[in-house]
């Protein structure tokens, strides 16, 4: 068993699976705050040209 576990650790195959998941996981959390960001500014931007619309 302990054998195992020493292979386990010096294996470094699925490490880089980890570390694109880790730099996926960044830039989608980056993504979701500008698109969130980004929406409240549309629709900010909306509302204020709908207020200058004459009736």
């Amino acid at each position: 068993m302990y054998r195992v576990f020493l292979q386990l650790q010096r294996d470094e195959h699925g490490l880089t699976l980890v570390e694109y998941g880790i730099g996926l996981s960044i830039v989608l959390g980056i993504a979701v705050a500008v698109y969130a960001n980004l929406g409240t500014n549309i629709g900010d931007a909306m509302g204020a040209a709908s207020v200058r619309m004459p009736d």
